[in-house]
């Protein structure tokens, strides 16, 4: 008596193993499957920058328009002042190409200049750019503190739309477990610096003790970071304004200082010496004409340094002697001098992150493998179960309780064994991966 040798065929040898788990393959691949489409001030300026923001002002909808464009099911949205980045997967269908960056291009309204500086990552080159980013290695100032939590929140938000799951989870959640280590095994988070910390230490440079009465504009992320470093700084914050009033007197309320809305400030007489302006406003919430205001108030010979950390700016450029502005865009030449200063750490920690890839790999190869020896494992029931099956079949009335019971459990037994051959395939077929890698 012969028990399906055409089914127990299909399962051992190389044809059936490759067609086995074919159904779940399209979400085993994690690492193939998963992509990022962005810009950031390492590869562009800040005017570039501030139109893909605009295009996307509200994330969670712009999420769920990438999702749709790009036919991916998770998106996560990255904005901040330094980087606008799309992180998707699909568990189905093609895998990422140059097509997906010219979709996002598309649902952005960028112009051809601006489309084409758009920068696509896909499959392990994606995960080493997400690591980058989230280790501040791509930042405008290496080693600052604040990516981590912004891209925690990015996944946070992408969370609660129901936008992440099995692709996108493991590789943000190892990346931030790299971002961690990072931040205690390299020298990077010995020499911190932030974009704060710069642009403060610049108005700490440019202004003698008795002037550094400090005006914040924005009760934001940013503006919180200021008000929190300000005395280290070696400024006192005396004037936090906002466009809500409320707002601006949660966040005055923490350093006593006073709070008022954006306009009533520049209307008043208050003499402004150092102004740091962080808001989300989508233009200028101070123009020319309003710092020339802030300009007048202070005696002869005396000027206004401003410092601006909003994309879009918050400043309107002008070219009176009497106000000096750094924006994010004259930060960044200053932060090339702090990169090189910082280059062994950056070693340290590129490394670390080319070994953290590698495991991530690896773990993604053995979730493919356990998916797959579980699919062989169903598979060998299913067939063995259908072929005891027949045991009903007239052909085999003559065989008694006893027999049968004693044929089922011979049949039983002996698909245990079999499904092993092809379970030890596949678990030589991921040493085999392995050890390529290793070699390499």
């Amino acid at each position: 008596m012969t028990i399906g040798a055409s089914a127990l065929d299909k399962l051992v040898t190389k044809e059936g193993l490759r067609s086995v788990g074919s159904r779940h393959r399209a979400g085993i691949d994690i690492v193939e499957r998963i992509a990022i489409v962005g810009l950031s001030l390492a590869r562009a300026n800040v005017n570039a920058l501030e139109t893909l923001k605009a295009q996307a002002a509200d994330l969670q909808r712009f999420a769920l328009l990438a999702a749709d464009e790009l036919g991916a099911s998770e998106v996560v949205v990255l904005s901040t002042c330094n980087r606008f980045e799309v992180v998707f997967a699909r568990e189905e269908g093609h895998l990422p190409c140059e097509q997906d960056r010219i979709a996002v291009a598309r649902l952005l309204a960028l112009d051809v200049e601006l489309s084409s500086a758009l920068c696509l990552d896909a499959g392990l080159s994606a995960a080493r750019r997400l690591f980058r980013i989230v280790c501040s290695l791509d930042s405008l100032v290496v080693g600052e503190d604040q990516i981590l939590a912004q891209a925690r929140a990015a996944f946070a938000r992408a969370e609660h739309q129901g936008m992440s799951g099995p692709l996108l989870s493991p590789l943000f959640q190892r990346a931030f477990q790299v971002g961690k280590e990072v931040r205690t095994k390299t020298g990077l988070s010995h020499h911190h610096v932030s974009v704060v910390s710069l642009g403060m230490d610049q108005l700490c440079a440019a202004l003698p003790a008795m002037q550094r009465d400090l005006c914040v504009f924005g009760a934001g992320e940013m503006a919180q970071l200021v008000v929190k470093h300000a005395a280290s700084a070696g400024f006192t914050v005396r004037h936090v304004a906002s466009r809500s009033q409320e707002s601006a007197r949660r966040l005055a309320g923490t350093v006593a200082a006073k709070a008022s809305t954006i306009e009533e400030l520049l209307r008043s007489g208050s003499p402004v010496h150092a102004l740091v302006s962080a808001t989300s406003a989508p233009g200028h919430v101070a123009d020319a004409t309003a710092l020339r205001g802030l300009a007048d108030r202070l005696p002869a010979g005396e000027r206004l340094f401003a410092l601006d950390l909003a994309v879009p700016r918050d400043l309107e450029h002008t070219d009176d002697p009497r106000i000096a502005i750094t924006d994010l865009e004259l930060l960044r030449a200053r932060a090339d001098t702090n990169r090189k200063s910082r280059a062994t750490a950056a070693c340290e920690a590129e490394a670390l992150i080319e070994a953290k890839l590698e495991s991530f790999q690896r773990a993604a190869l053995d979730r493919r493998a356990a998916s797959t020896v579980a699919e062989v494992h169903g598979e060998s029931r299913e067939i063995a179960e259908r072929e005891l099956s027949s045991l009903s079949d007239s052909r085999f009335t003559s065989l008694s309780i006893e027999q049968r019971r004693a044929v089922e459990e011979w049949a039983r037994q002996a698909f245990g064994r079999l499904e092993h051959a092809p379970i030890r395939a596949i678990k030589r077929w991921l040493e085999d991966n392995r050890h390529a890698e290793e070699n390499a």
